[in-house]
């Protein structure tokens, strides 16, 4: 039974930090299209450091927003070539070939800061200001610490628990949930 008022779901000792600016180097821990109430389009990214020798390994920076409009489909092609992978053609409408075509791609990108007014009140958003190719010294460090395939192994919560996870102990799965 869950009990809302239970405090030892509390995470009132972490402190929320913004994603640090600067530069990053990243993967690409998600990609989805995106619709605008306006019925603007973009691609959606969730950027993850990983980075070995970073403070920040495993922070993540969600809802970047690459638009689709004439004026600014430049920046989502830079996004591409600056991938240490090739990114081929994808229809950025279709969810699976955005993730076929975007998910675990490693680069560079540069993070800044800034203050909006949206809806009278003012708000503070971080925005990828650029985006390169990762240096070889960058591949290099994630090969050392990573292998060929230079991605953390799927883990758990913080994204890089070492060795492979266990199989699921029977009970623990959502096969009860009752919808």
């Amino acid at each position: 039974m869950f009990n809302p008022n239970d405090n030892k779901f509390d995470k009132l000792d972490k402190v929320f930090e913004p994603f640090p600016s600067g530069r990053h180097l990243v993967f690409v821990s998600d990609a989805k299209p995106f619709v605008a109430k306006s019925g603007s389009t973009a691609v959606e990214f969730e950027f993850t450091i990983h980075d070995p020798s970073s403070a920040y390994r495993g922070k993540t920076l969600r809802f970047a927003r690459f638009w689709l409009g004439e004026k600014s489909l430049w920046r989502l092609a830079r996004l591409c070539r600056s991938c240490s992978n090739p990114v081929g053609a994808f229809d950025p409408s279709d969810s699976r070939s955005v993730e076929d075509a975007l998910l675990d791609r490693i680069l560079v990108i540069e993070v800044e800061h800034k203050v909006e007014t949206y809806e009278g009140k003012q708000r503070n958003r971080e925005e990828v200001k650029s985006t390169e190719q990762p240096t070889k010294q960058d591949l290099a460090r994630l090969r050392e610490e990573f292998g060929e395939t230079m991605l953390p192994p799927v883990s758990d919560e913080d994204g890089f628990e070492d060795g492979p996870l266990d199989a699921p102990k029977p009970g623990n799965d959502d096969t009860d949930i009752p919808f």
